[in-house]
């Protein structure tokens, strides 16, 4: 008998770890802009597949039906401002300017970048990097977990 009541608690308790180790951490990073006059919003980073994290950004106050890339910015003393963005981090905004978009991003390349930024395109070519804006941009300074 006592040995059933052992095996039921270190089922229980196994069952509970498992669970609270699968409950991946969200983080919330408010996004701020200086564009246009009412932009603001939010990246929601959660775990996605293994050795991946998804960035979830939600926005108002954008240009309606323009083209944005997300980017993750670190500032380094040997060159300065590097990037990473484009490709599957595209997005667009709709009608009235809101932007609800989702990208996965693999955990090592992220890891180590300090700002999180969404870059207008106002030509419409997320390549055309010479005529691209920040419209928001959030610290990523405390890392991601």
């Amino acid at each position: 008998m006592l040995k059933r009541s052992v095996a039921a608690v270190l089922l229980t308790f196994s069952l509970t770890a498992s669970a609270i180790s699968a409950y991946a951490i969200e983080q919330r990073i408010e996004l701020t802009g200086n564009l246009w006059e009412h932009e603001k919003g939010e990246a929601i980073i959660n775990d996605a597949a293994q050795g991946q994290k998804e960035i979830t950004i939600n926005a108002s106050g954008l240009e309606p039906n323009s083209v944005y890339t997300l980017w993750l910015v670190t500032e380094t003393s040997d060159i300065g401002q590097v990037a990473m963005g484009a490709g599957d981090l595209t997005f667009k905004s709709d009608a009235q300017g809101n932007l609800n978009s989702t990208a996965t991003v693999p955990v090592v390349e992220i890891s180590d970048w300090d700002t999180l930024r969404v870059v207008h395109h106002p030509t419409g070519d997320p390549k055309d990097l010479e005529n691209s804006e920040v419209a928001l941009e959030g610290d990523l300074s405390g890392g991601l977990k």
